[in-house]
């Protein structure tokens, strides 16, 4: 369904120019705004695989909920894009 999803916009994207031009300034906008991002304490390989973590998340300074919850998306995400299971879109 994601696939699709994707291939529909590209299509889109590709044959209608005020599909092109809305995408295009969403994109501009979203790029524009000022977003702090804090530091992740997961860190990944060059394929974008989780490879450690910092910090554990289970006891000490870094065991805070949205540590954990971080983590846990990280790793659902991780299985999704690895094994091409449920979708996160």
């Amino acid at each position: 369904m994601r696939q699709l999803k994707e291939d529909n916009i590209k299509k889109l994207y590709k044959n209608d120019p005020y599909i092109r031009e809305g995408i295009d300034a969403q994109i501009a906008i979203e790029a524009s705004r000022h977003t702090k991002s804090k530091p992740s304490n997961i860190q990944y390989d060059e394929q974008g695989n989780i490879e450690s973590i910092k910090a554990s998340v289970v006891s000490g300074i870094k065991a805070t909920e949205a540590n954990q919850i971080e983590l846990m998306k990280a790793i659902k995400d991780n299985i999704y894009k690895k094994y091409g299971v449920g979708s996160r879109a």
